[in-house]
């Protein structure tokens, strides 16, 4: 009898261990294919923050080359502006000790 008392208790309790599993793994499963869902929603905004944030990038850079490529065109005008700076001090230079020394011969 005892026996048949604990077979009847053990496989009773068997019986609600397997519900449980049961259950739980029909949750995780939920869980599962839940947090899948969530993760390709999560993929997809990522793929169109990344297509957006590359067209920003590529703004941005041609931005910074045209900025550069008019910073090396004033730099080139400054250079000419130098040089001609330059070569008006040198006149003027020649010019001084031209009359200079004709100041000197008279």
């Amino acid at each position: 009898m005892m026996i048949a008392f604990i077979s009847v208790m053990g496989s009773g309790l068997a019986g609600v261990v397997g519900v449980l599993m049961h259950y739980l793994l029909k949750q995780n499963a939920q869980r599962a294919e839940e947090h899948t869902t969530v993760l390709a929603a999560i993929a997809e905004q990522g793929i169109g923050l990344r297509g957006h944030a590359d067209g920003l990038h590529r703004e941005a850079m041609a931005a910074i080359a045209e900025q550069g490529d008019r910073v090396v065109a004033l730099h080139d005008r400054m250079v000419e502006l130098h040089l001609q700076a330059l070569a008006a001090t040198a006149a003027l230079g020649e010019r001084t000790t031209s009359l200079e020394t004709r100041a000197g011969a008279r």
